[in-house]
């Protein structure tokens, strides 16, 4: 859009006289003209639109279509958006571009100048698209916060407690910073006492860790995961303290007979 196109009246005619040409024009713009043949007509318009061409004299006619379109530019992997900013995951960027009606352009899109393009830390960050589609070139700047694929697990786990305001503060705060180890623990310690419900020791975990996220606790995300990583040792201390306790139950019982 907003390009000149030139169309060509020509006519073969030997020999050479100058044939009036009767021109009409539908869609973009909808008019009749005259023009002389072997001449050019520059269009320009500034929307998407066809333009149905018809050129005549007495019995010979011809017709051509050309289109005024836009090349748009998008992310093809983003999961969500911040402040009105897209979230991509970290890896390779995906882009593609489209014209007005969807249908996608068979021209590739660059990224910073590159056709592969890999993002690997988390944060803010700034990509140039660019593509080149038959010498009609869009170069679009986009702002964007590369997110790990964490991200989507502590949506859910954020939609799954009813939107927790300490919790939907520790994704935003990661999703800016680029450091995303607060969120990480508390995914992967709450997926970790969620999936044996058998075990007494990780469910009480899951329940501080359920009360720490909702009140906004650290010292409550402590002691869960001091908990889970020191479980298997609680429960051999808690054997030992019961098999000892049985053993000087049944050495007292002795005692006693004799």
């Amino acid at each position: 859009m907003g390009h000149q196109e030139y169309v060509n009246i020509t006519i073969n005619d030997i020999p050479s006289i100058e044939l009036p040409i009767n021109v009409t024009l539908r869609g973009c713009t909808n008019e009749s003209i005259t023009v002389i043949a072997n001449t050019s007509l520059a269009l320009q318009f500034n929307r998407e639109c066809p333009l149905y061409i018809n050129a005549s004299a007495y019995t010979l006619s011809s017709q051509s279509i050309s289109y005024w379109d836009a090349l748009n530019v998008w992310l093809g992997n983003v999961v969500s958006y911040y402040d009105g900013e897209p979230l991509i995951l970290n890896g390779t960027v995906e882009v593609y571009a489209t014209f007005l009606n969807g249908s996608r352009v068979p021209a590739p899109v660059l990224v910073n100048g590159s056709s592969t393009y890999i993002l690997q830390s988390p944060g803010p960050s700034s990509l140039l698209l660019s593509i080149n589609y038959l010498g009609v070139v869009n170069e679009s700047l986009a702002r964007v916060f590369v997110v790990p694929s964490t991200y989507v697990e502590a949506e859910e786990l954020l939609n799954s407690l009813g939107n927790p305001q300490f919790l939907n503060a520790t994704i935003a705060s990661a999703i800016t910073s680029g450091d995303w180890s607060l969120v990480n623990k508390i995914v992967t310690e709450y997926q970790e006492a969620s999936s044996r419900s058998y075990d007494p020791l990780t469910q009480l975990s899951k329940y501080l860790l359920t009360q720490a996220i909702l009140n906004g606790n650290l010292n409550g995300l402590n002691a869960a995961s001091l908990i889970l990583k020191y479980e298997m040792l609680m429960y051999t201390a808690l054997a030992s303290i019961i098999i000892a306790v049985v053993v000087a139950y049944r050495v007292t019982r002795k005692s006693r007979k004799s």
